[in-house]
């Protein structure tokens, strides 16, 4: 299930890339379990569990991204940590399809260019 989560990822930031003003910056958050000593690394440096994966940034404007397959589950420290995002103003989008992530884009006011076809 993690690989087809993997895919609408991968295949969502090259659209939204494509998609969103040329001076908008798209990134991800590799945020996979690799271990217990991995994982107390990436705390000891302040990587927050339950951080969306991807972000878009553009003119004062932040969308969040969580990336679902279509029964995918968002965990107890993902809902939580949205829940803080959205308490401060950083509402996350759940998104299990381009579609959705392209709406939480406009949505938000940053423009798109053209199209991806289906």
């Amino acid at each position: 299930m993690k690989r087809d989560e993997d895919r609408l990822h991968q295949a969502g930031y090259v659209a939204i890339k494509r998609l969103v003003p040329a001076d908008a910056v798209v990134t991800s958050w590799e945020s996979r379990g690799v271990g217990q000593m991995e994982g107390a690394r990436r705390r000891a440096r302040g990587v927050s569990s339950g951080w969306p994966d991807m972000s878009i940034w553009y003119r004062k404007t932040i969308v969040l991204i969580e990336w679902k397959t279509d029964t995918g589950r968002v965990s107890p420290n993902q809902a939580e940590m949205h829940a803080r995002l959205a308490h401060n103003g950083f509402p996350v989008a759940v998104c299990r399809s381009l579609d959705d992530a392209i709406a939480a884009v406009q949505a938000a006011g940053i423009p798109t260019r053209g199209r991806i076809a289906a």
